[in-house]
């Protein structure tokens, strides 16, 4: 064999070696980078970690990239993106580009130059935060700003960055520190960022260093024992000496009422706590900072108790000093409860103590409630000696037909929960009570307010609480047939508690378009193929019961969206915001704030709530309405003959009208579809449930059995659980 032969031999060789290598060396496995979490980063720093992450692992290829990013992305952002791109243009099959530009434009949309121009000059150093931090959050909002100026030249017309210029001017506005502030704005040869930085951050270096030298050093172990039994000592005495103080303080309140004033502590200084300031802003009220760091402007804080500037009346030390002092309980459990209230387990505002383990009050609690006669035609009042004038709202002043015109006013009334009330007007009218008759002003307020009688009638008409007492202790022994079994409840009013869709007689709700505005139509959406059948079946049964009409065409339409429910049914609810709502004039009809409806539960005892089924479907609208509220589905368009859940004036325009149909009723409280009746005994409740009850069926209201409650002591309503006197 010669050479060459030789040759030719071991070429052969090595290649059958390397066949071989590579037969059995299997390809090197790429794990996927991490899914992507819009909750912890901006998707273009995500991909900037892709990034690097494929160069870390030598992916240069588009393909192989592609790959890797889809199956890192995330299942969630995965299937959002083959639903936006739909079947005819698969996932699968585009290329790295098209495939990034496609998920920023799903994950990353513009954000507005003006909102994060705003959130740039809201960033402030937060109490725990140091200057570096603070720095990252100011220049991680920066880039989004665009803060750019155009050189005035005709001929130029060239952008130049002015960023610097706001990161200076935030950094120092947002300092915590106001020292280190007033320091750098001393500073005169400090004009760039990076200057003012080193400043600052030397500032306040030296200042925690400052504050660690100021410190007392520490003591050995031998002088901490000692001062422990020194300190356990005294506190041993203290203690022996507090015991023996309250019992000798409890004897004495067992003679006689004592005055407890806990405002001020044994040196003289104001105890914050007891005045509930305790963590508060004694300058502007808030409870987000101290009064050292408040920030709002002196002269914009006007107290209106004591008139002086600079704080307001929430916290005027001054008026809280003197209302503690005026404050005397009568009995021991008195002055245990007062003591426990002042102790480290304080109640929270939502809490109601109850009047009778406070103060020494009559058997009755309830209000004190007169008729008199306002130009001959009578009106209930509830008397308020806390009141100086007299007031009712508009609603129960047009039904009292007087024909006075409003005379404007410039009094306002601010109620318990320090919300502003702004009189309509006021009236004079003539005010008649037991033969004794007055002409006095009368204010007249916006609907949901109680009728108050003042302490200007009160005087003028000499009216005596003690004679109302009495007046209803008479009106207590009328004998009133009441229901006293759940299940007679239930049999007399089957038809209320029937789960269908009733209609309230001679109503009519108008929806009112704004001028000149066009019909918008928007097509179906699609259903999935799994809800359709349950999505046909309750269509046909809104059909049945007039809800719905089909129609051929329309000019208007607004697209049903399905919303399964956990019960294996569906919600079959319609997205008028996508053209409706926005050519709908609004209705400003004033919705209750929840405090005030939980404030007219007090002195019930018991309880019943009652969840109204598809309330607003009770309520039918106008031929017009019902163009308006026209709906596309994939069965077809139909005409809305109800008020839908969807249009922005329903909530308004349900609370009116459910306010007018349960006007009258006593200790009945409504709050949307959510109605609650109490009293402070079964008999007044049961009565009570039952006046509401015959109301609900004169209107053909109907009731979800399930989600009603009956007769509690306790109960939850609108997010709160509710007691006797107690929330």
């Amino acid at each position: 064999m010669d050479s060459k032969q030789l040759k030719e031999l071991l070429s052969a060789l090595t290649s059958v070696i390397k066949q071989q290598n590579q037969q059995t060396t299997p390809a090197p496995q790429i794990i996927p980078f991490e899914a992507y979490d819009a909750k912890t980063e901006k998707f273009s720093s995500y991909m900037e970690r892709f990034n690097n992450y494929c160069d870390l692992k030598n992916v240069s290829d588009d393909i192989k990239k592609a790959q890797l990013l889809r199956s890192s992305i995330g299942k969630d952002h995965y299937n959002n993106l083959a639903a936006f791109l739909g079947p005819d243009d698969p996932i699968k099959e585009i290329d790295f580009e098209t495939l990034k530009a496609h998920f920023e434009k799903m994950l990353s949309p513009s954000v507005s130059t003006v909102v994060s121009q705003h959130y740039f000059l809201s960033i402030t150093q937060q109490p725990h935060q140091s200057i570096s931090d603070f720095v990252a959050s100011l220049k991680g909002k920066l880039k989004d700003c665009d803060f750019y100026a155009t050189c005035p030249t005709t001929s130029c017309k060239k952008k130049f960055s002015i960023a610097d210029i706001f990161l200076r001017a935030q950094f120092i506005r947002g300092l915590k520190d106001s020292w280190i502030g007033e320091a750098i704005l001393q500073e005169t040869n400090l004009k760039d960022f990076d200057g003012i930085l080193t400043k600052a951050t030397a500032l306040e270096a030296s200042r925690f260093e400052s504050g660690q030298l100021s410190k007392s050093p520490e003591k050995t172990s031998d002088q901490a024992a000692d001062t422990n039994k020194i300190y356990r000592r005294q506190e041993g005495k203290r203690r022996s000496r507090r015991s023996s103080e309250s019992q000798d303080n409890r004897r004495q309140s067992n003679s006689h009422p004592r005055h407890f004033s806990h405002s001020r502590n044994s040196r003289g200084r104001i105890n914050y706590r007891s005045l509930g300031l305790d963590g508060i802003c004694l300058k502007c009220g808030r409870t987000n900072h101290k009064s050292r760091d408040c920030r709002t402007m002196r002269e914009s804080l006007k107290c209106i108790s004591c008139g002086k500037i600079g704080h307001i009346s929430k916290v005027c030390i001054t008026t809280l000093l003197r209302k503690s002092k005026t404050n005397t309980l009568s009995s021991q459990r008195s002055q245990e409860q007062e003591e426990d209230r002042h102790s480290n387990n304080d109640y929270g505002i939502t809490r109601i103590e109850d009047t009778e383990d406070l103060y020494e009050v009559g058997p009755d609690t309830d209000k004190y409630i007169v008729t008199v006669t306002l130009n001959n035609k009578p009106q209930s009042f509830e008397v308020d000696s806390g009141a100086r004038f007299s007031l009712i709202s508009e609603p129960d002043f047009n039904q009292l037909g007087l024909s006075i015109p409003l005379q404007p006013t410039s009094i306002s009334f601010r109620s318990y929960s320090d919300h502003v009330i702004k009189p309509k007007g006021k009236v004079t009218v003539s005010v008649t009570y037991n033969r004794k008759s007055m002409d006095a002003d009368l204010f007249i307020v916006p609907a949901g307010h109680d009728a108050l009688l003042g302490r200007m009638w009160i005087r003028g008409l000499g009216i005596s609480l003690k004679e109302i007492d009495n007046h209803e202790s008479g009106l207590r022994t009328v004998n009133v047939k009441v229901v006293t079994s759940l299940e007679d409840i239930f049999k007399k009013y089957e038809q209320i508690f029937e789960e269908r869709i009733g209609c309230v007689p001679n109503v009519e709700v108008h929806l009112q378009l704004r001028e000149g505005v066009t019909p918008i139509f928007n097509r179906e959406r699609d259903v999935p193929f799994a809800l359709r059948e349950r999505v046909e079946r309750e269509l046909s049964t809104l059909e049945k019961q007039g809800v719905i009409t089909p129609i051929i065409s329309s000019d208007w339409g607004s697209p049903l969206v399905v919303i399964p429910k956990p019960d294996g049914g569906v919600r079959l609810c319609v997205d008028y915001k996508c053209g409706v709502n926005s050519r709908l004039v609004a209705s400003n009809y004033p919705i209750r704030r929840i405090d005030e409806v939980l404030h007219s539960l007090r002195g019930s005892k018991y309880f019943c709530k009652l969840d109204l089924y598809k309330a607003y479907l009770h309520l039918r609208v106008d031929e017009e309405g019902s163009k308006i509220q026209t709906i596309s589905t994939h069965k077809g368009t139909f005409r809305m003959n109800r008020l839908s859940f969807g249009i922005k004036t329903a909530p308004a325009e349900f609370n009116r009208i459910l306010g007018q149909l349960l006007n009258g009723l006593p200790k009945v409280e409504a709050y949307f579809d959510d109605i609650i009746c109490h009293g402070s005994d079964l008999e007044e409740c049961t009565r009570n449930l039952t006046a509401c009850l015959e109301r609900l069926r004169e209107n053909d209201l109907h009731l979800n059995r399930a989600k009603c409650s009956f007769f509690k002591e306790s109960i939850s309503y609108l997010g709160h659980v509710v007691s006797h006197n107690q929330i």
